[in-house]
């Protein structure tokens, strides 16, 4: 009896396999939050996060691009986050290899060079 191919677990030991080889990138210090710190109104950033969640899910029901689009949507929402979980960082790698099969280590590299 043949044994099945769990391709995602492949996927996860491989990309783990070469980010050890890879650069990792500097942790930043943390600066304490400011004392007295407006909060937001966010019933009105929830209705529009709503709207383009909206937007982007027709878009991509029409577009021939979408696997391309979607990593570029997951590469942007981490462009400003600095303290990623592992498995973030995975998910960023995951999608840097996607769009560049070709050269997938030196965009991986690039991308954690300039991800200060």
């Amino acid at each position: 009896m043949s044994k099945k191919k769990n391709t995602l677990k492949d996927l996860d030991d491989f990309l783990k396999q070469q980010a050890a080889s890879l650069v990792s990138p500097k942790k930043l210090p943390s600066t304490p939050p400011a004392q007295n710190q407006e909060v937001e109104n966010t019933t009105g950033s929830a209705a529009q996060e709503t709207d383009t969640a909206a937007q982007f899910v027709n878009a991509m029901q029409n577009d021939d691009n979408r696997l391309s689009h979607i990593c570029d949507a997951i590469l942007g929402s981490y462009e400003h986050v600095r303290d990623l979980a592992p498995e973030e960082k995975m998910l960023v790698n995951t999608a840097l290899y996607i769009k560049n099969p070709k050269n997938w280590k030196d965009a991986i590299t690039t991308y954690w060079r300039n991800h200060k």
